[in-house]
């Protein structure tokens, strides 16, 4: 059986988990872990939210063997945060850091690639396991807290977008959210070779739309955006979209603030 326990909480890996600040020693951590689709390969999005000491993260993962995943998050019970500082710099985006390195989960080396909001309130997370070439997305953070209930707010971030199971391919985002009415975010962004194009209800502080489009420069096609508002007044956003066809073809995530 593959090992992915703990793969979720990248606020453990890539920011101050619980006030952690990078502190290595395990903590006691309660995960629910819930499928939201399945792929025609068995990979699949799925909800995840986890709570430890306190603090609460919520966000979504895209990944192959999605049942085993799943199954595994919800059995972990302790979790030794990794210190974000341990992973080099290689880039920036709008109002993110991007960072790059590696860590040891139960004798298996992962590869990671990251985006983390200059708050550290939200995390795209990209983890590679060579050893078997399987790649899992995660978007999460803080719980939102103080959620608007009027007006409106503008984000800016990245955006990575792929065809099937590969390594995203980095752009940028923005994206509009009305807290008023009918509350919803709408959002717009693309990379070298793709592009999504929607708008998404707001319910709580989440949101989701299954009328999105995701294009490769000759056609769309329909998809599916699942998010969340996180921090304190939903200062920062983080997600997962992908397409409606039963593969899953065109698959990615962002992450940004205000």
């Amino acid at each position: 059986m593959r090992k992915y326990v703990g793969l979720f909480l990248s606020l453990c890996v890539l920011s101050a988990c619980g006030g952690g600040g990078g502190d290595s020693v395990s903590q006691s951590v309660s995960i629910n872990a819930d499928p939201i689709r399945v792929f025609a390969d068995g990979s699949g999005a799925g909800r995840v939210v986890a709570r430890s000491g306190g603090d609460s993260t919520t966000g979504y993962i895209l990944s192959p063997e999605l049942t085993l995943v799943l199954e595994e998050l919800r059995r972990t019970r302790q979790l030794s945060p990794v210190d974000a500082a341990s992973f080099r710099i290689v880039d920036t985006g709008p109002n993110t850091t991007i960072r790059a390195g590696a860590f040891t989960q139960d004798g298996v080396t992962i590869n990671v690639l990251g985006a983390i909001t200059l708050d550290e309130d939200a995390t795209l997370v990209l983890f590679e396991e060579p050893t078997f070439g399987d790649t899992i997305l995660l978007s999460e953070g803080r719980q939102v807290t103080n959620m608007p209930t009027g007006g409106s707010a503008t984000y800016s971030g990245v955006l990575g977008l792929s065809r099937f199971n590969g390594t995203p391919e980095l752009g940028t985002f923005s994206a509009t959210a009305s807290f008023s009415g009918n509350p919803n975010i709408t959002l717009s962004g693309s990379t070298a070779s793709y592009n999504v194009n929607g708008t998404a209800a707001i319910s709580g502080g989440s949101f989701s739309s299954s009328s999105m489009t995701i294009g490769n420069g000759f056609s769309n096609t329909s998809a599916t955006m699942n998010g969340d508002f996180h921090g304190d007044g939903a200062n920062s956003v983080a997600g997962i979209v992908y397409s409606n066809d039963s593969s899953a073809q065109y698959r990615g995530g962002f992450v940004g603030s205000q």
